[in-house]
């Protein structure tokens, strides 16, 4: 038996059994009227217009779709790894 049933049972014992049901109460105020129109979600997908490739540093950076810059991709490091594992 889980804590929280034992807990319920014990504080069933004090309270005794459930009464009978109560009458339906008046009806409340009505709300406050709600935005007008449907709420329409746009998701903008961005993609990568063009690259930018600096070969002397062995950099690239992407340019988005958006204006936006990717930062700069450093890749002489891959090269150079790649280098020393094919010599």
């Amino acid at each position: 038996m889980r804590l929280e049933e034992k807990a319920a049972g014990r504080d069933e014992a004090k309270r005794g059994p459930p009464g009978l049901k109560g009458d339906k109460g008046d009806k409340g105020d009505r709300g406050e009227r709600g935005k007008s129109g449907i709420t329409k979600i746009v998701k903008q997908t961005v993609g990568i217009k063009s690259w930018r490739v600096d070969p002397q540093a062995f950099t690239v950076s992407a340019e988005l779709s958006d204006g936006s810059a990717m930062p700069m991709l450093n890749l002489r490091p891959l090269f150079e790894s790649y280098h020393e594992q094919t010599s």
